[in-house]
């Protein structure tokens, strides 16, 4: 009787034996799956953000070169070689680093890393001296600004391989099949623990895609702001003011580029210091965004000169009015290091046209106006004529 009774559970007791066996494959090859993605996601969102960082770091050293080159003093030699050496450590960790495992894997990037690694070297036997010579300065910053465009290539490829494994990761986990399994696991009670492991492992693979989500974001964010006003750089402006002229060229819009210049801001630098103008700029830009709309795009290009792209602008009338009050709340005086501070600002305005040749035009044409204002008076429009040709008004 108690054989027979053995037999009778031999059958149910071999296929629940069969199915646990099978189930237990089925749960290892899916962990080891998520893992082997998890890995894959970590390495891509590092290598953006790795791609990142170096894109900004060449933007800052091309900054301090700039500055150095037109005041050479010793705190921008420190500067300058702070940047530099900054830009050699990320050029390092790329090229030898885990992080940078994927692009050394690139063609491009490992180009790019090549010939940045010996120009970085001979910056730094540059910038030894305590007053290296300005020409030599601004011969290293031209040979690094031939690595501006290949590196933001770099940039955005290693952003577009980080998005492309987290949505396969992401389809795999939204994967029916994985999910059926799943659910036979679920029913059966020995194999419980199991299923809970599998669980907190996608928890732990979608706090991973968060982190390196927010990473993408925040990587980006600095590629395409300035870090000391949190204003668009010149290159998101670029891109944007592009964008809107073929917009105003299909006649969906209108719009006016509007490029403003601080007055007497370099005394302000000299008399309080380089961390006050910080300051200042930032306070600056905060004006500067108090007065337009949010569909208007205002950032910084660089030292004191700042850019406006007003959307909308259906005549002259429209931006010589925002312009006219943008110039009087830079005017308003200024807290700083407990002193009163007083400045201007010159603006100049051209206003894009179905027929303007490209953004290059419109931005030759502000800066034609800009410089005008500068000599008589705060406010410039340039308004070509319908024939080839024209001047500021």
């Amino acid at each position: 009787m108690i054989l027979a009774d053995l037999r009778r559970l031999w059958l149910p007791a071999g296929l629940l034996l069969a199915l646990a066996v099978f189930s237990a494959g089925i749960v290892g090859s899916n962990w080891r799956l998520q893992k082997a993605h998890e890995a894959s996601l970590r390495r891509g969102g590092e290598a953006a953000w790795l791609a990142c960082q170096l894109e900004l770091e060449l933007q800052r050293l091309l900054r301090a070169a700039e500055a150095y080159v037109g005041a050479p003093a010793r705190d921008r030699r420190a500067t300058l070689a702070l940047r530099l050496e900054a830009l050699h450590d990320r050029v390092r960790s790329a090229a030898a680093g885990e992080s940078g495992e994927l692009l050394r894997d690139s063609p491009e990037s490992a180009r790019v890393l090549a010939g940045l690694e010996p120009l970085l070297r001979t910056g730094g036997a540059v910038v030894a001296s305590s007053f290296p010579d300005p020409r030599a300065v601004t011969s290293l910053a031209g040979q690094l600004a031939t690595f501006e465009v290949p590196l933001h290539r770099v940039a955005l490829a290693a952003q577009d391989e980080s998005t492309r494994r987290r949505m396969e990761l992401e389809r795999r986990l939204a994967d029916p099949l994985f999910a059926n399994r799943a659910s036979t696991i679920g029913l059966m009670i020995t194999f419980l623990l199991l299923l809970l492991l599998l669980w907190r492992e996608g928890l732990g693979t979608r706090r991973a895609l968060a982190r390196s989500l927010e990473a993408t974001r925040s990587a980006r964010h600095l590629a395409e702001h300035d870090e000391l006003t949190g204003l668009a750089n010149r290159r998101l402006f670029l891109a944007l003011l592009e964008r809107t002229l073929a917009a105003v060229r299909r006649g969906e819009t209108q719009a006016a580029l509007l490029l403003l210049d601080l007055d007497r801001f370099k005394t302000v630098n000299d008399t309080l210091g380089h961390a006050a103008g910080d300051r200042l700029l930032a306070m600056v830009a905060a004006r500067l965004r108090s007065q337009v709309r949010h569909e208007d795009l205002v950032a910084r290009l660089g030292g004191d000169e700042f850019a406006l792209l007003e959307v909308g602008a259906a005549d002259p009338e429209t931006a010589l009015g925002l312009a006219t009050r943008l110039v009087e709340a830079i005017a308003q005086p200024y807290e700083l290091e407990g002193r009163r501070i007083a400045i201007g600002a010159s603006v100049g305005i051209a206003l894009l046209g179905p027929n303007a040749r490209g953004t290059e035009e419109l931005l030759k044409q502000a800066d034609v106006a800009l410089y005008q204002a500068k000599q008589t008076g705060p406010i410039v429009l340039f308004q070509p004529p319908p024939e080839s040709g024209g001047k500021p008004s």
